[in-house]
């Protein structure tokens, strides 16, 4: 079942997974060039972060209504498998922001306009062990309560 309002047929879902994997296959030498000072930051440098966003790594699963490539999760897998070629640690929050991505892009038009309606490029970092609670206040406001446990990509996450 596709549960994404705007995801592409099989047949546009392939063609958007070789395009991001050949994309993402040009990124290899400069993320590799990067990955050194990812490792000493011990956090995904601010120049990886910006490679991945310019190159439109952060909206794989951005709704298309939003600048995104609405890519379901074997092309998040296969375009986060090329970038690792370069830096694991790229990879590993690029495919964050992928997850929490497709979450978000599950939610009603009302909060997906809230996450992307001012920047197509925003990367949702997610902690998917949750904790806590949601409750409506008055004014139809949500109140969350809890605790969670860290979060990779929080640093160039919005």
């Amino acid at each position: 079942m596709n549960l994404s309002p705007s995801a592409p047929s099989s047949a546009d879902e392939a063609g958007v997974r070789a395009e991001l994997t050949e994309a993402a296959a040009k990124l290899v030498p400069i993320l590799a060039g990067q990955a050194e000072e990812s490792e000493w930051l011990r956090r995904v440098s601010d120049d990886a972060a910006r490679t991945l966003r310019e190159a439109g790594m952060l909206r794989l699963s951005t709704p298309r209504a939003f600048g995104g490539f609405a890519a379901g999760v074997r092309t998040g897998m296969e375009v986060t498998a090329e970038l690792a070629r370069g830096d694991a640690s790229a990879a590993w929050i690029a495919m964050v922001y992928t997850g929490g991505g497709l979450i978000a892009s599950m939610m009603d038009d009302r909060a997906r306009d809230e996450v992307w309606g001012r920047d197509g490029n925003t990367a949702v970092a997610a902690s998917l062990t949750p904790s806590g609670s949601a409750v409506i206040a008055e004014g139809g406001d949500l109140v969350i309560s809890g605790r969670w446990d860290w979060a990779s990509g929080i640093d160039h996450a919005r």
